[in-house]
């Protein structure tokens, strides 16, 4: 029998496996548990993603994102269904729109906060600024543009973003103020009343009949209120993981910045003063800015592994054209790391952090068993099918893939339209990047003049 010891922290980056063992697929035996089964092929990933009925979610893990009851995460079988027909609606073009621009204001507020700190701190007379906490500061970032974009509710910076946020960012206490909004216009009948909006809350409370076995045609207050809850966890601090990954990574890469301020020159060229993006027309010319989102979390995932099971039966699956069983109640998990730094379907230099292996030209045409990944912007990459899964793959793909790539796009465009980004090491500490937050500084671009 061969065996190794199971490495489960992130930096072993599938390596291990593929060392030791020689293959992409291997089991891990607990004594006294159930067996573990993990997969880093992509062939595989997507069999079983696909499967979903074969290869349900584990919701057992899950119960306690339950706070408010079921929703579109938590739930399975045909309970799951009806809340995705329902969900799926709301992440419609009309609200990337209202993402887009609302990225773009609150991107322009961070600025502005970040100066006003700068400037009550006396930091110099330069135009630099030096940011010490970034993840706080996307963090409540990305937590504004989920509540005005997903509820409609607008949030404001009061210039002390380091100090004064530590409430505000918490996820839990947004999410029961949110869900008490949820339950209060549910209540109250205000939002079937009032004018259409596009946030996700009110597509929610506004959707039409959707046919369910329990004769329901629309979500209860409760499912509302539980769906608004996961909206908030999964698509908070996730994005705003990768904005502060990419800043980071840019201001590893210069050159990558020059090519990014080359892409906006000409996106921003011939608007007026003052004048934002237009999700319809701007968003797609984007092609630099979501080569960097897909690379970032190619090489940085936002998780590490998505987790299936076999439930109460035995399955069978494929693996390099060979069927093998799976005994039941069998946990797996599908090794996002591993998969997307796998030499077999990204290179020798799977590693590397290149956003241009992303960049096709005209003549690309995407290869048999490939999906895109970016169905706004023209000759992209279309990687295999299994090999880049942070949005999930299959029937239970992640909703908010649209809404987080508009998101991503318009704030990063917006912060590097007159800035660019150097990275600052703390005084008198060594600290590598990998284990803090790395403490960067905004610097007035040459070539460029105004403000944010």
């Amino acid at each position: 029998m061969r065996y190794a010891v199971h490495d489960g922290s992130w930096h072993h980056k599938g390596t291990l496996p593929r060392k030791e063992l020689g293959s992409d697929v291997y089991w891990l035996l607990r004594p006294g548990g159930p067996q573990l089964w993990v997969v880093a092929d992509a062939d595989l990933i997507s069999e079983i993603t696909h499967r979903w009925k074969d290869f349900p979610k584990p919701v057992i893990y899950y119960t306690q994102l339950q706070l408010f009851g079921e929703n579109v995460l938590t739930a399975e079988g045909p309970l799951w269904q009806f809340h995705r027909k329902i969900i799926v609606r709301s992440f419609n073009p009309k609200n990337s729109s209202l993402v887009f621009t609302e990225s773009q204001k609150q991107a322009k507020a961070m600025v502005r906060s970040w100066s006003k700190e700068s400037t009550e701190k006396r930091e110099s007379a330069s135009s630099a600024i030096t940011v010490d906490d970034l993840e706080n500061s996307v963090t409540k970032l990305a937590l504004h543009i989920n509540s005005a974009a997903g509820f409609g509710h607008q949030m404001q910076w009061d210039g002390h973003g380091h100090d004064s946020t530590a409430a505000e960012t918490s996820v839990a206490s947004e999410v029961f103020a949110l869900g008490s909004s949820a339950e209060s216009a549910q209540t109250e009948d205000n939002m079937r009343k009032s004018p259409r909006r596009n946030d996700l809350l009110s597509n929610m409370t506004n959707s039409d009949g959707v046919p369910h076995s329990s004769d329901k045609g629309s979500l209860s207050d409760e499912e509302i209120t539980s769906n608004v809850f996961i909206f908030t966890l999964a698509g908070h601090e996730t994005t705003a993981t990768t904005i502060q990954t990419a800043l980071t990574l840019l201001a590893l890469h210069p050159e990558l910045q020059q090519e990014i301020h080359e892409e906006l020159d000409m996106i921003y060229g011939g608007k007026s003063e003052g004048e934002g993006l237009a999700y319809e027309t701007d968003y797609p010319k984007m092609r630099r800015l979501m080569t960097l989102m897909l690379k970032t979390l190619r090489v940085f995932p936002s998780i590490s592994g998505i987790l299936k099971w076999t439930d109460d039966k035995h399955q069978t699956a494929h693996y390099n054209g060979q069927p093998f069983d799976i005994p039941w109640d069998t946990s797996i998990v599908l090794d996002m790391v591993a998969v997307h730094r796998n030499p077999r379907y990204w290179g020798e230099d799977a590693d590397v952090f290149r956003p241009s292996r992303w960049l096709m030209d005209e003549t690309y045409g995407p290869p048999t068993n490939s999906v895109s990944h970016s169905k706004h912007q023209a000759n992209l990459l279309c990687p295999r099918k299994g090999a880049f899964v942070v949005f999930s793959d299959g029937h239970r793909d992640c909703l908010g893939k649209g809404f987080a790539q508009a998101e991503f796009c318009a704030v990063i465009a917006t912060l590097l339209k007159d800035c660019s980004i150097e990275l600052v090491p703390p005084e008198g500490l060594y600290r590598p990047m990998l284990y803090g937050t790395p403490c960067v500084r905004t610097c007035g671009r040459p070539w460029t003049t105004g403000g944010i």
